[in-house]
């Protein structure tokens, strides 16, 4: 199991309307792993999150990916939006973070549990000897995230994530 996650570029009108459409919203997203102007982040998605505010904690405009400017109601908590403001933001953030602070924050048996100590999923992403196998993908996760934000805030548009648990 791992909690992956999608994102699409709108633009903040689009953020706004899906707040009053959210099946418009959820269709948007059906069949997107297949769709070649999405972002995919498989299975990572905890450990990717971890590695970009372990250090910052809940400030923005890191800890925007996961609670972003808004979320949609009736679709739990697994959909939210950055406007393009805040995905200006973050990927100027994201271009800013080198590799070596990220591998510093890299920390597999912290990465297993929750500040509350509860498991983040199963450790099979994070057992020791595989470690740098491990940190390689965070980095391409994280590549691929940086690249997509810098796109969409270049285009001005801001980004809707969409997340799911894979088992």
């Amino acid at each position: 199991m791992g909690i992956s996650v999608s994102i699409l570029t709108a633009t903040d009108g689009q953020i706004r309307a899906f707040a009053a459409d959210v099946t418009a919203l959820e269709t948007l997203f059906i069949g997107v792993s297949s769709n070649p102007r999405a972002c995919h982040l498989h299975d990572f998605w905890d450990g990717l999150h971890f590695v970009l505010t372990a250090e910052t904690g809940d400030t923005l405009p890191l800890a925007a990916i996961e609670r972003g400017d808004l979320h949609y109601r009736g679709t739990g908590d697994s959909m939210h939006a950055l406007f393009a403001a805040t995905t200006a933001a973050l990927a100027q953030a994201l271009s800013a973070l080198p590799e070596p602070v990220l591998r510093a924050r890299f920390d597999p048996p912290k990465m297993l549990r929750r500040c509350d100590g509860t498991m983040v999923y199963p450790g099979r992403l994070w057992t020791p000897g595989g470690e740098e196998a491990v940190f390689g993908e965070l980095m391409g996760y994280f590549r691929r995230l940086r690249d997509y934000a810098a796109a969409a805030a270049r285009a001005g548009n801001g980004l809707v994530f969409s997340r799911h648990e894979d088992w």
